[in-house]
């Protein structure tokens, strides 16, 4: 008889295993995904690997963030000493100019628009619309203002079309730079009725923020104002102009000098105040960017930690690691610093939930600004409602190792309610995918599927343009393509290696021929006994000791809880929790897989750690977490068969089964959050790799159980094992 290395516990197939493979073999071979590695493939990926590397590293002269049209365009339009615009003798930063009469697309137009004209039009026209503006402002470049013009006039429809990508502040910053180009001299370019739309559009936006009619008589009613508004106000500063009380605006002025770290909204400022400050900083960027200048400055980190958070969510990070920890190390030192990093919402979330993924030791107190609803809408970000920082303060909030961290558990509720309200309404922005939303709110941190389903779906749904929207566009992820190329090469690489086990698993449909199959005990006793000796022989080779004694004592373990367990049921003995968490825990069966699976991980692992406190600490709040997970959802089905559960057991002492459930969640919650500290703590005696098994453990046990009875084996899990082994990839972009 043939036993297979593939699993610590063979057993002949079931009905619903084969329903598991619908697509056959000769099928698979025709599925190109599924072809063995060849060199050309391992030259490809090896090519794909290094160009990423590079981006990650910043190598070059993409250590820099990418120009923004937009933002030049402004910064160019500040007057040098002794004048104003656009009466000034001359421009501050003439070097800018020129480089917008350079980088002119051959459209006509400015900025990335031209990478998905449908999506990003408002962004083009905008762009352009700005620096024909600069241009203007001190008599150059006529021919380029010429072909500008005629872009706006040619995709005019995109300014009021609702299915492209809004700028912030778009409707209030367009008709300022129209009524600025008319003062300008410059012909309007636009149909009567689409100028109309957007100066209609701008009136309505002022009467939103503003909530009063004043604004249309110049007068500004910033006692009314909420912090959300005056901020939002601030940050859109160069739509506003003359309207603007410009010292209002100075609370919001940072020490760099700048407005949001924003070189447009503090060319506004400088333009029209003179401020000192704003002009240091202009000259800061000036003398750091010598041809033009990006969306925001300084940006702390967004496009890395992007970087990192994508190619984990595609499952290749372990490609990567060299960068990934140094990035990380760059972030955790600005943390530690309380430096730019954690003055930006969306990118505080992001290196909270990584540096507290990766182990580094950091704390939630820098979100206590946002542990109220109200706190955050009185932020830009709060009053925009925008979907993607929304989404990462969620995640974020995920990621709680500690009991007193009320803070996150406040952002949890609050931004998962504001999020399924943007789902149910269809009002997530299309910088967000609304399927990203909808899994995030459905597979919280601790209930992630399988990490390959993870990649599946973050593969399927990626969108290779990875634009993060704030008043001009900007391509977040530079090296998306090869991320999404290495990604799916990967990902069909191991769902071969899956169908090949599968093969070999399948082999046991031939003991069909030998005569004690119909022995169950027999059977199974072999088939645990060769298999995790040979098991038990590949660990030795990895852990260089003799390491079957244990496991056969893990198994032992288990078989004994069992057997306590049926003698409960046949005497219909009811034990207290007290007796029943320490048999229940153990008789999850989860103690074997785990077992052999951190003898091959990798590291050594020492009789001294398996017998240490942090070890079985580990493995008591995992089993803890999965035992709680499966009485939750079996409690109707063990009652109805004479068995009990923990559940049910504090039913008799609360006299109510929804009682009993809310009690044991509770439990639940508590052990999740200390299984998750123990995993994540820097400085663990058990490795990360081998610590990482217990969380994907219970992961995978929540997965189990989400829905009932795992072992019922309902179609979505059927659906999910063959999204893993067998199904193509299937790529699903924003429309």
């Amino acid at each position: 008889m043939e036993i297979v290395n593939y699993s610590p516990l063979l057993l002949r197939p079931t009905a619903w295993e084969r329903r598991l493979q619908p697509l056959r073999a000769r099928r698979w071979q025709r599925r190109c995904c599924l072809l063995q590695p060849t060199c050309t493939l391992r030259r490809r990926e090896a090519e794909l690997e290094k160009r990423i590397r590079e981006q990650l590293r910043g190598a070059g002269k993409n250590l820099l963030p990418p120009p923004s049209p937009y933002d030049t365009a402004w910064v160019a339009m500040v007057p040098a000493e002794g004048g104003s615009a656009p009466w000034a003798p001359a421009p501050r930063f003439p070097q800018y100019l020129e480089w917008i009469m350079q980088n002119q697309h051959d459209d006509g137009s400015w900025g990335i628009g031209h990478l998905h004209l449908p999506r990003l039009g408002k962004d083009a026209v905008s762009s352009t619309l700005a620096c024909i503006l600069a241009l203007r402002t001190w008599d150059l470049g006529d021919e380029h203002i010429r072909k500008g013009l005629r872009f706006i006039r040619e995709n005019s429809s995109f300014i009021t079309n609702d299915k492209c990508d809004t700028p912030v502040g778009f409707n209030i910053i367009f008709p300022a730079m129209i009524r600025l180009g008319n003062e300008l001299g410059l012909e309007s370019q636009l149909k009567q009725c689409v100028a109309d739309d957007i100066f209609r559009l701008r009136e309505m936006e002022l009467q939103r923020t503003f909530q009063q009619p004043n604004w249309l008589f110049g007068i500004i009613p910033c006692c009314s104002w909420t912090p959300g508004r005056k901020a939002y106000l601030a940050y859109v500063a160069e739509g506003l102009g003359d309207m603007q009380d410009w010292d209002e605006v100075l609370p919001y002025q940072s020490k760099n000098g700048s407005l949001f770290n924003s070189p447009s909204a503090t060319s506004a400022l400088a333009i029209y105040s003179r401020n000192s400050d704003a002009l240091k900083y202009l000259d800061l960027l000036g003398s750091k960017f010598h041809s033009s200048v990006p969306v925001a400055y300084p940006m702390p980190m967004f496009s890395q930690l992007c970087m990192v958070d994508i190619v984990e969510r595609m499952g290749i990070s372990c490609h990567f690691s060299c960068e990934i920890s140094s990035i990380l190390d760059r972030a955790y030192r600005s943390w530690m610093q309380n430096k730019e990093l954690i003055t930006d919402t969306e990118t505080c979330a992001i290196a909270f939930r990584l540096l507290r993924i990766h182990g580094y030791d950091i704390s939630s107190d820098a979100f206590f600004d946002f542990a109220e609803e109200s706190e955050f809408k009185d932020s830009v970000q709060g009053h925009l409602n925008d979907t993607k920082t929304l989404l990462e303060l969620y995640k974020a909030s995920q990621i709680r190792i500690l009991e007193d961290e009320w803070t996150l558990e406040n952002i949890g509720s609050w931004s998962g309610k504001l999020l399924q309200r943007q789902v149910s309404k269809s009002r997530v922005l299309r910088s967000v995918m609304p399927q990203e939303v909808e899994c995030a709110l459905r597979f919280p941190f601790y209930a992630s599927t399988v990490e390959p389903l993870d990649h599946r779906r973050s593969i399927e749904h990626f969108n290779i343009i990875s634009i993060w929207m704030q008043k001009s566009a900007y391509l977040a992820c530079p090296a998306s393509e090869d991320i999404l190329a290495l990604a799916t090469e990967k990902f069909c690489s191991s769902q071969y290696l899956y169908q090949q086990k599968l093969q070999c698993i399948e082999r046991w449909d031939t003991h069909a021929s030998i005569g004690f199959c119909s022995d169950v005990v027999e059977i199974l006793f072999l088939a645990v006994y060769k298999t995790n000796n040979q098991i038990g022989a590949r660990a030795a080779n990895v852990q260089k000791r003799r390491v079957i004694d244990h496991i056969a004592e893990v198994w032992v373990s288990v078989v004994r809880a069992f057997m306590v367990e049926a003698e409960w049921t046949r005497k219909s003995h009811v034990p207290t929790m007290e007796e029943y968490m320490p048999v229940a825990e153990v008789s999850t069966a989860l103690g074997p897989a785990v077992t052999t699976s951190l003898y091959l991980v990798g590291p050594e692992l020492s009789e001294e750690m398996i017998r240490g406190s942090e070890y079985n600490n580990l493995l008591r709040q995992m089993y803890t977490c999965i035992r709680f997970m499966n009485d939750l959802h079996t409690n109707e089905k063990e009652s109805s068969q004479g068995c009990i559960n923990s559940v049910l057991l504090r039913a008799m002492s609360l006299a109510s089964i929804e009682a009993a459930k809310r009690e044991i969640q509770g439990l639940l919650t508590e052990s999740q959050r200390e299984l998750l500290r123990l995993v994540l703590i820097e400085g663990g005696v058990v490795p990360r790799s081998c610590r990482d098994i217990f969380w994907n453990t219970y992961k995978i046990g929540h997965r189990f159980y989400l829905q009932g009875d795992g072992c019922s084996m309902p179609q979505e899990l059927v659906t999910a094992v063959n999204a893993v082994v067998h199904e193509p990839l299937q790529r699903m972009t924003a429309s």
